[in-house]
């Protein structure tokens, strides 16, 4: 079942202009943020700040609502910071152009889902934090007991246009009619919205979706619908997880950044923030060293 919103809260560190009151000089005569659990790089122990950036467009992990910024991601990255003692200073960019506001120095971090895409590695550092997972879900109580894609055939099933959740159900659907299985009824619906309010009104059996629209909209209809059973991935890339970027030619910050998250994971603040936000079945944590099922087992996109 997800679980509604709860609004973050930013993590206060260092200021700027108050630096002789945050940091205190270690034995080798650098700077070293007060009540930071991880030693930030000298760079930013001197400021006490780290610029973070985002489009701030992906509920519920990372968006706006009401004016303020909010979601898992958003806490996230805020909790990262705190690890380090640092201040955030967050700026929205266009999807199009974070990874130019990365390498143009004007974020150290860029917080949002990035797959580890080999065209960037020699850019970037890649920061997993959490799984990329398709959603089935169902109305209220599950009434036709849909929990995964091989529940799916003689039922009606909701995707969204022109997504990977319609070419995974529409692939599935083929595969199943020629094994002669009862064939699934896919509507296909203009946007995700459309799709789960169709759902809520019991208008279909199911649809598929991803975690993040499946929590957001989730919390949206109060109890209406809810999740069919554990995520799952469309096997179309290497690595389903995805994660924060950092600069190549920062790799103390990017060693910091790790150590921060193995706190956080280590700690329960991880676990406790993505569950929050109806995310708790796409954690690191939630799968460890192994990887979500398959959706639709021997189907090729």
């Amino acid at each position: 079942m997800v679980s509604k919103r709860v609004l973050a809260v930013v993590v206060a560190g260092c200021i700027p202009f108050a630096l002789s009151a945050c940091t205190k000089a270690p034995a080798d005569g650098g700077e070293r943020v007060a009540n930071a659990a991880v030693q930030p790089p000298k760079p930013y122990a001197d400021t006490g700040v780290i610029n973070l950036c985002s489009a701030f467009t992906n509920p519920p992990r990372i968006y706006q609502h009401d004016g303020e910024r909010v979601g898992a991601e958003f806490e996230l990255g805020t909790a990262l910071a705190g690890e380090l003692g640092l201040k955030i200073n967050w700026t929205q960019y266009e999807s199009s152009g974070l990874l130019s506001g990365l390498i143009g120095k004007r974020c150290d971090m860029l917080i949002d889902e990035f797959a580890d895409r080999a065209e960037r590695r020699d850019k970037v550092w890649w920061l997993p934090s959490s799984y990329a997972v398709t959603q089935v879900v169902v109305p209220k109580g599950n009434p036709k007991q849909i929990h995964s894609f091989e529940d799916m055939p003689g039922k009606k099933v909701g995707v969204p246009d022109g997504t990977l959740a319609q070419d995974m159900v529409v692939a599935w659907n083929k595969k199943i009619v020629a094994e002669g299985k009862a064939q699934i009824d896919v509507v296909t619906l203009p946007n995700t919205r459309d799709m789960f309010q169709q759902v809520a009104a019991k208008n279909l059996d199911a649809a598929v979706g991803t975690d993040s629209s499946a929590a957001y909209y989730g919390a949206l209809a109060n109890g209406g619908i809810e999740s069919g059973g554990a995520g799952c991935t469309s096997g179309t890339t290497d690595d389903d997880r995805v994660g924060f970027l950092i600069r190549k030619e920062e790799p103390e910050l990017f060693k910091a950044m790790e150590k921060a998250m193995a706190n956080l994971r280590s700690n329960g603040r991880y676990q406790s923030i993505f569950e929050k936000h109806g995310l708790g079945s796409v954690t690191l944590d939630k799968f460890g060293d192994g990887k979500p099922p398959l959706c639709a087992p021997g189907v090729k996109l």
